[in-house]
């Protein structure tokens, strides 16, 4: 097995199986954890009820829908072709859109939103101030 991998003759599902599993399994986690600290919030529909700051919403404002782009990212990989591509596109967009609908109404109904959108990240990774505007240049100790 190991020779199929290194001269590439494993199928290409198999080999990005080591990738695109804990992809999955991630994206259920974030799912799982981001509905487990919504409890009663949670609705399918975009609604507004209270800004919740517990549990992985301390990191994250969006693990359910982060958990779904990691999870179909990860669907993606196993069954890579244009067309999913066009899939995976408009699933990420489409989450994206439907993460910034949510915004703007807790923006509106709950006045304590906008200091939780200023301290923690839409889908988790926030680039540290000192890398924003990196010149290339080293700074002077």
């Amino acid at each position: 097995m190991l020779n199929g991998f290194l001269f590439g003759q494993v199928p290409w599902r198999l080999a990005a199986l080591p990738v695109a599993a804990p992809l999955m399994v991630a994206g259920g986690g974030f799912y799982t954890w981001g509905a487990w600290n919504l409890r009663r919030n949670f609705s399918i529909m975009v609604e507004a009820r209270e800004v919740v700051e517990r549990g992985i919403y301390r990191y994250v404002r969006h693990p359910i829908y982060l958990g779904n782009i990691l999870a179909i990212s990860g669907a993606f990989l196993l069954r890579f072709n244009l067309l999913n591509l066009a899939l995976w596109l408009a699933v990420i967009v489409g989450q994206v859109y439907r993460a910034r609908l949510e915004e703007r109404k807790l923006r509106t109904h709950c006045p304590t939103y906008a200091a939780y959108q200023a301290r923690v990240p839409m889908f988790g990774l926030r680039i540290p101030r000192g890398l924003r505007r990196y010149s290339g240049r080293p700074t002077p100790l």
